[in-house]
């Protein structure tokens, strides 16, 4: 079962890029988070760090202060609903580890309880027409965020590494992205370049 196919509808590829930087935010705490698909590991970890970079960087252009708010919120929300959340996840056919590290549970569950509407709502009554990658680098720098925050809190990790490993980034992730006529971090380099023009 696609867990993440019953998530809310957010675009597939701010689905992407925030399980790429789920990726990279995994290394950091000594975790592993497989890619099986054809630009290897390394190739979309290094974009996943451009993104969050950029991302990073937009905080200010967009409001340091609004997004380290919306990080707070989104930190409590899950928090509240940490209990309803495993369980959702649990009925469909996640296997509850308390054991996983948190960040990539985090920024998955985020995206699962409801904040599309509020993370959309955010997003496009501040953009520019044409700016979308710098809206998905965003929205990865505002899950980091996420992640960091509960990275010590008491809400357990839930084992969706195989599952989104080797259905949702191999079947979407390469098919959104790699087939741009080059490979993944070229892409992500020429359209950041494109949009800060």
């Amino acid at each position: 079962m696609h867990i993440l196919r019953m998530a809310l509808d957010l675009k597939e590829e701010i689905y992407n890029v925030i399980l790429a930087a789920a990726e990279m935010d995994l290394s950091n705490y000594g975790s592993t988070f497989q890619f099986e698909c054809g630009g290897g590991d390394d190739e979309m970890s290094e974009a996943a760090e451009k993104l969050v970079q950029m991302g990073d960087g937009l905080t200010q252009k967009y409001g340091k202060k609004d997004c380290d708010q919306l990080i707070e919120d989104i930190t409590q929300c899950l928090l509240a609903k940490s209990e309803n959340i495993n369980q959702w996840l649990s009925a469909h056919g996640a296997e509850i580890n308390p054991t996983l590290d948190i960040s990539a549970t985090s920024v998955l569950s985020g995206i699962y309880v409801g904040f599309r509407e509020k993370l959309g709502s955010y997003l496009f009554s501040k953009k520019e027409e044409g700016k979308e990658m710098q809206d998905i680098s965003l929205v990865v720098s505002i899950a980091k965020g996420v992640c960091k925050s509960l990275h010590d809190s008491p809400f357990n990790g839930v084992s969706l590494a195989a599952t989104l490993a080797s259905n949702f980034i191999a079947e979407n992730y390469q098919q959104f992205l790699l087939n741009q006529g080059g490979l993944f971090h070229q892409y992500v380099d020429s359209m950041t370049v494109f949009h800060l023009l």
